[in-house]
């Protein structure tokens, strides 16, 4: 049901709307991030993703959020499930790799970075 709220009232807004609203949010993040208030960047930079979309940078913002906040397998979870729009991203690669060594993941770290 909330979805279905969010989606309604995404259609009342105009795009200047959402823009406004999408920049606010991008600030929020990058300050709760500066100020290690992770699970608040995370909030922040879960809402950009839903209402910007899941572009690489949305993507990128929310995955380094998870992983200071030592949410690995959510790196991992959410890289994989937006896989083509990250493939050929380097940080986010990265972020991978990072992710499966802090999980302790040793081969397939290697695997990944034999086929990346």
């Amino acid at each position: 049901a909330a979805e279905v709220t969010l989606v309604s009232a995404m259609e009342t807004y105009d795009d200047s709307a959402i823009e406004g609203i999408c920049s606010r949010l991008q600030v929020l993040v990058q300050d709760s991030f500066q100020k290690h208030l992770y699970v608040s960047a995370i909030f922040f930079a879960d809402q950009l993703v839903t209402l910007k979309g899941a572009g690489p940078d949305e993507i990128y913002t929310l995955a380094e959020c998870y992983f200071k906040n030592r949410e690995y397998r959510r790196v991992l979870h959410l890289l994989k499930k937006h896989s083509e729009t990250t493939e050929g991203n380097d940080r986010l690669k990265l972020l991978v790799v990072q992710s499966l060594m802090e999980c302790r993941d040793w081969e397939e770290a290697l695997r990944y970075l034999e086929s990346a």
